[in-house]
């Protein structure tokens, strides 16, 4: 299939990184004063980016009365802190990504994330992988994040490359669908991430492969 570019989320998608998110997300929850939460309810507010997990967490010690703003960004500054100092405990990518990655020799390539952005390049820097990408947007890159269509627009911009469906976005999660589709560009979905297949299925992406190993069919 023809390409021009091809954008990827990073958590889910091209690296595991669920280990570092829940235990980051602990480590912030008992400098709070709170327990730690099992890895499966961690992750099972992860994609909207850190302000909605750390209110989304706190949300099972407090009830919404009581999360203020404040408390909000003193766990997201905490949580930041923890991650940059935890960046690849246990986080490493996904089989076969770095193969693709290489297959795409050529294409430019793009990272959209809803993590925080020093983190986002943290990580890639740490697993060697940022070498491969011409932009690396976190939350906090553009004035938008996933679902709004206007932060993949936006990375199209600075890659000089019009919006169209021989663009992909590669994602593990309904809000990467959603953001693709209202972009206009081609929605791929992978099975191997922190989304149930059920739920990805019904989404009803252009493309939804297992893993790595079948998109690269595609190429």
């Amino acid at each position: 299939m023809k390409m021009t570019a091809v954008l990827f989320d990073l958590d889910g998608t091209l690296v595991d990184s669920s280990n570092d998110i829940a235990s980051n997300l602990n480590r912030t929850l008992n400098d709070l004063g709170f327990g730690e939460l099992p890895k499966e309810l961690v992750m099972s507010h992860v994609g909207y980016g850190a302000p909605y997990l750390v209110e989304k967490c706190l949300s099972e010690f407090l009830p919404p009365v009581e999360i203020s703003k404040a408390l909000i960004d003193e766990g997201l500054a905490i949580f930041r802190e923890h991650y940059l100092a935890h960046l690849i405990d246990e986080t490493k990518p996904y089989p076969r990504a770095i193969e693709f990655l290489q297959a795409l020799d050529g294409i430019p390539l793009g990272i959209i994330s809803n993590k925080p952005e020093a983190v986002v390049h943290g990580v890639l820097h740490a697993l060697e992988m940022d070498r491969y990408f011409r932009f690396m947007f976190g939350q906090d890159s553009t004035a938008w994040k996933k679902p709004d269509p206007r932060v993949i627009h936006y990375g199209l911009v600075k890659l000089g490359i019009p919006y169209s469906k021989s663009v992909w976005f590669v994602g593990d999660s309904f809000v990467d669908i959603h953001a693709a589709r209202a972009a206009k560009v081609t929605a791929v979905a992978i099975m191997h991430g922190y989304t149930p297949v059920d739920q990805l299925k019904a989404e009803k992406p252009d493309i939804l492969v297992k893993d790595f190993l079948e998109l690269m069919a595609y190429l």
